[in-house]
């Protein structure tokens, strides 16, 4: 797995690793080295970690593993083969490598290494190291100040070069060494377990089979680092079939959470990750194909995670294909959530579900998920900066018994519900564009009913007429400074209008070829006939088919003849179907420039620029702009 990158924003974030001595087991006792708790003979405790490779460098004291650490000033190291045919292993050399990782870790942990330099690396080298040894229970116990390092040939003496993608290194739970998981409880209850001051690093984590809890990795009161690990084909009977945080604030970075339950289907909660009382940080990592009852790729349960440039595609659940938060505050950033869906009733969370939380979600993209993009239930959401495109069955927002902000987000080209819909629902709508959606009971733009008070401020409500909301007796409706192109809304500020974007349409064609990339998560158009410069498209809009297909998708590149958009939409259109593409930043001739109110906008659009106050532009005197794109002079 590669780093991901997606739509990186300028956010400072920080590492929250709590200090604790170390992990508990699942019984509440803390971890030990064997089970007579005595400790393992640490052989040889020079720590030189030299060999007679000559692949040595001077830029030991770099990052290039992107992990925040280096090995520049350790001088403990261990090495573990699982190959090695060593006579006398001790761990010191290559040469003489221990055979298994838990050797490894305790004769740095137990070697008064650690003490003496705070840190001890060990490298593992390729190869499947097998975790069971006759008893479920047997798990990978990660140790405090230990950083094991996977993705060695076996040779290196410097971290930087190794490569864990091409020397894949597996951490196997699977009894007897088996390839293939059991169908029944014989395989580990944890295939690793975690510690403070631990980090893990370039691995694969299979064949955990938690009767509980954590199959691939269990992490209770202790936050450990893990870089670079992929967890496939772990399950578990409750939660967390990937990984299981309990009072902790671990941190992952560039990890992949996958395939979890593997067959046959263990449906828990939270199968990519299950965060309880917990505020771990996950950054660039990818949860794709995860079955379970609620959040297929992550479940938070009272936890205020802090989540940002990640992929959720083609998980599903119940309710919270991609996410279920339930109490906490989680703050989700830059992400993408794509072909995510929802399996229960009702328009319940393809993307995300919120209950009884306040969720903080920016600069997201929903795209082609299956029953809502965002379902909101008794909690307050704020949602600002994101596009929610396509969306499936319960269109892009679904509001119950909740307040909540939407500002400077575009939402176009959803189906099923419309673009809102709110039941005893509060919406707070600002600097907005709310464009061609479509709802089966013809409320295209907003419905509400049973007590709903929606107020939109500062918004584009594109081919929208009156007849477009449905507003039932006990509800209210509140337009101001807003633009809606059919009908002349009461309230201060409005108009009404073309808003003379740049482009609608900007452009139409006819496909000649349509594949979709399951690595990259985006489906690739081809039009022979165009000849558009790079990325002139990017950050566009298609509607995939104009005869067949009203949903619209957002354009993550383009080339000469080729654009991508995310999710897999292959089912929806094919060669020979006419395209067209949208540009919804406004034309320096928009009735829309200036005629918003400054007191209720952002002092940023949804890319980042500033208010701009145009001369001879508006007459109230107001330099922001309607909608989520200002206009750039």
């Amino acid at each position: 797995m590669k780093a991901i990158n997606i739509i990186r924003c300028s956010l400072a974030l920080t590492c929250l690793v709590a200090m604790y001595s170390g992990c508990k087991s699942e019984s509440g006792s803390d971890a030990d080295a064997g089970e007579d708790g005595s400790k393992p003979d640490a052989g040889q405790s020079d720590g030189s970690g030299s060999d007679s490779d000559s692949d040595t460098d001077s830029d030991t004291d770099t990052d290039t593993d992107g992990d925040g650490d280096t090995d520049a000033g350790i001088n403990c190291f261990r090495y573990v083969d699982v190959d090695s045919t060593s006579d006398s292993p001790d761990g010191l050399l290559w040469d003489t490598a221990f055979t298994e990782i838990q050797e490894g870790i305790d004769s740095a942990y137990y070697g008064s290494m650690v003490v003496e330099t705070n840190a001890c690396e060990v490298w593992v080298a390729e190869g499947k190291y097998t975790i069971y040894n006759g008893n479920r229970e047997d798990t990978l116990q990660l140790r405090p100040g230990v950083h094991l390092y996977g993705g060695f040939k076996g040779t290196e003496s410097s971290r930087d070069k190794r490569n864990w993608e091409k020397n894949e290194t597996i951490i196997s739970g699977i009894h007897n060494g088996l390839d293939i998981p059991s169908p029944v409880s014989l395989d580990v209850n944890h295939t690793v377990t975690g510690s403070d001051d631990a980090v893990l690093d370039g691995f694969t984590i299979t064949g955990g089979q938690a009767s509980g809890y954590g199959g691939g990795m269990y992490n209770e009161g202790c936050s450990p680092k893990v870089y670079n690990c992929i967890f496939t084909m772990n399950s578990a009977t409750k939660a967390g079939a990937g990984v299981y945080n309990l009072n902790n604030n671990a941190y992952f970075e560039n990890c992949s959470f996958t395939d979890s339950p593997r067959l046959p289907p263990l449906i828990s909660e939270g199968n990519g990750m299950y965060n309880e009382n917990s505020s771990p940080t996950v950054i660039d990592c990818v949860f794709s194909g995860n079955y379970a009852t609620l959040g297929g790729g992550i479940y938070n349960f009272n936890s205020s995670p802090i989540i940002s440039n990640c992929i959720f595609s083609g998980n599903t659940s119940q309710r919270g294909g991609g996410i279920y938060n339930l109490g906490g505050t989680p703050y989700i950033s830059d992400c993408i959530f794509v072909d995510n869906v929802r399996t229960g009733e009702g328009e319940e969370g393809g993307g995300i579900y919120n209950a009884a939380s306040s969720p903080v979600i920016t600069n997201c993209i929903f795209s082609n998920n299956y029953a809502t993009g965002i379902y909101n239930y008794d909690n307050d959401c704020l949602l600002s900066n994101s596009i929610l495109v396509g969306n499936r069955h319960g269109g892009a927002i679904s509001n119950k018994k909740c307040y909540g902000e939407i500002t400077n987000c575009i939402i176009a080209g959803n189906v099923g519900a419309g673009a809102i819909l709110n039941d005893n629902g509060l919406p707070y709508i600002s600097n907005s564009i709310i464009i061609k959606n479509w709802s089966q009971y013809d409320c295209h733009c907003m419905d509400l009913y049973f007590y709903s008070n929606a107020e939109i401020i500062n918004s584009i409500l594109d081919e929208v007429s009156y007849s477009d909301f449905c507003i039932d007796a006990d509800s209210e409706l509140n337009i101001s400074y807003s633009l809606v192109s059919n009908d002349f809304p009461s309230g201060e500020g409005n108009i009404t209008g073309d808003p003379l974007f740049e482009g609608n349409p900007l452009m139409t064609g006819v496909w000649s070829s349509v594949t979709y990339n399951e690595n990259s998560f985006q489906t690739r158009m081809k039009d022979d006939a165009s000849s558009w410069d790079t990325d002139e498209l990017k950050n566009m809009f298609v509607q995939v088919d104009e005869d067949n297909e009203p949903r619209w998708f957002y354009i993550v590149e383009n080339t000469e003849d080729t654009l991508r958009v995310w999710g897999d939409i292959t089912d929806y259109t094919e060669s020979g179907d006419t395209y067209s593409i949208f540009d919804l930043h406004l034309s320096e001739n928009s009735p829309c420039i200036d005629t918003a109110s400054d007191d209720d906008a952002p002092d940023t659009d949804i890319e980042g620029n500033s208010r701009v106050d145009v001369p001879g532009k508006g007459d109230n005197g107001t330099a922001a702009d309607m909608g989520a794109y200002e206009y750039q002079p």
